[in-house]
């Protein structure tokens, strides 16, 4: 194998892997704030549920739905970000699966 096209299957194998790890590290990312946010959404929850059954005035009510509204955009927001990283990572991996690991056609004439 000539050295420029091993060159170029290292080059391959090194933007495959890249494209791999930065869809892992998003989903990751993604998931570790989205669980966060999950569990802040349940407390958030709660209080605007027991705000609203008590005798609670209407500001605070509009308030707790406020904030577990903004906590569920947020959980909406990061699940997409988990799953557009697990799409880069199923392209990275997809990629690798596809690499070859024999010469191209025509490089077998030319060694000889």
């Amino acid at each position: 194998m000539r050295d420029s096209q091993r060159r170029a299957s290292g080059v391959r194998v090194l933007l495959m892997l890249a494209v791999a790890l930065a869809g892992l590290w998003a989903i990751l990312y993604s998931g570790y704030w989205m669980f966060r946010d999950w569990f802040a959404l349940n407390a958030a929850y709660i209080r605007f549920q027991q705000l609203s059954m008590s005798d609670a005035d209407l500001r605070s009510v509009f308030i707790a739905e406020a904030e577990q509204n903004a906590f569920r955009i947020n959980c909406f927001a990061e699940g997409v970000g988990v799953l557009l990283g697990a799409i880069l990572a199923a392209i990275g991996l997809h990629g690798l699966c596809l690499l070859r690991s024999v010469p191209a056609r025509g490089t077998e004439e030319q060694e000889s």
